[in-house]
């Protein structure tokens, strides 16, 4: 019940929307409403969006903030991709990233591994990486495929496999076995 009345309330008054979620008591309806909140706030106006996640504190702020850019992405790509171009490096930038891995994929999938290459080595990077290949691969198997024989480095190449694999299971499980 209170995701429709936000919803509709931050569409005709955001400003009053929010204050009135800020009041809350913290807790889970608080959470919830601010969740709301940044989602339709991202789609109307996605800077103030960005804004409110980051007045926000603690893990909070992160979830939101990556909510955030996410559904800023799936509205404006472009716009999205130039508020994470200035963000600081690090933990959160990586999640916010791998969050819009989905839509920037969806849209470019090149573009999505130009993104995943500017991440920090490592775990979050392999994930997003998977992530790239197995969508490409519903999509467009054969340059996804090709994207994975392009790799040098095995391990890379491995993590993309991997990826590929995955998105061909549901469909072709002999393939991806093969």
């Amino acid at each position: 019940a209170v995701a429709s009345v936000l919803g509709g309330w931050v569409q005709t008054d955001p400003g009053a929307a929010r204050t009135w979620v800020e009041q809350l008591p913290a807790g889970a309806m608080k959470q919830e409403a601010m969740q709301q909140i940044v989602a339709q706030l991202a789609q109307i106006d996605p800077n103030a969006a960005v804004q409110l996640a980051n007045a926000q504190s603690g893990a909070n702020r992160n979830q939101l903030l990556t909510q955030a850019v996410d559904n800023w992405a799936n509205k404006d790509l472009d716009g999205a991709l130039n508020y994470l171009a200035q963000m600081p490096e690090g933990v959160q930038k990586n999640q916010v990233l791998q969050s819009m891995i989905y839509a920037v994929t969806s849209q470019d999938p090149n573009r999505a591994i130009a993104l995943v290459d500017q991440m920090t080595p490592g775990q979050a990077q392999d994930n997003a990486l998977r992530q790239v290949a197995n969508l490409w691969m519903n999509t467009d198997p054969q340059a996804a495929l090709a994207w994975a024989n392009l790799q040098t480095d095995d391990r890379l190449k491995g993590v993309i496999l991997n990826g590929i694999v995955n998105g061909m299971a549901p469909n072709d499980p002999q393939g991806a076995l093969a």
